[in-house]
């Protein structure tokens, strides 16, 4: 489910912007109409915003038609829970966001998101804590572990993920 604020906050864009945007499709000759209402395009089973894969936010022109205009902000990124990249299917895990942040950042510190590949998403694994210090892991490659082995790559991996010493040190006391 999309976030409340995105499903309230994203509804309409009042004033379409005259630079930073890039239309979309055939039959774009480059020029907005002033009449031409746009939203937020949206994901129809999630709400999520929609994304193009160098994750910026995709409008539409409001109306059902089938071929209704669509173009890009240029300068507006979305990611994490709350974005979907068109004709993807990740699923909505912190693993997606953070590989998505740490692309997004990347390219911004590069300057170079406009020549760049877009962002491709690559699965490590699936791990879940079962409860009386079992686990279970699912590789992105096929490999399944399961049991105390998993538990303990489950530990590992929460802590190295763990940002601060602060929290490093703390982690450990608390279990």
């Amino acid at each position: 489910m999309s976030n409340p604020f995105i499903a309230r906050a994203l509804r309409e864009v009042t004033d379409f912007p005259e630079t930073g945007i890039k239309l979309l499709g055939s039959g774009t000759d480059g020029s907005i109409s002033k009449t031409v209402q746009w939203e937020v395009k949206k994901d129809p089973k999630t709400g999520s915003v929609i994304t193009d894969d160098h994750l910026r936010l995709r409008l539409e022109a409001k109306g059902n038609a089938k071929d209704k205009p669509q173009a890009v902000l240029k300068n507006v990124y979305a990611l994490g829970d709350c974005a979907i990249l068109e004709g993807s299917s990740y699923p909505a895990t912190a693993q997606v966001a953070s590989q998505k942040a740490m692309w997004l950042a990347k390219r911004l510190n590069r300057n170079d998101i406009e020549t760049s590949t877009g962002f491709s998403y690559k699965n490590l694994g699936v791990m879940a804590y079962i409860g009386n210090w079992n686990a279970a892991f699912q590789g992105g490659g096929g490999a399944n572990i399961s049991g105390r082995a998993a538990w303990i790559l489950w530990r590992g991996a929460y802590l190295t993920k763990s940002v601060s010493i602060r929290n490093k040190i703390l982690i450990p006391i608390y279990w």
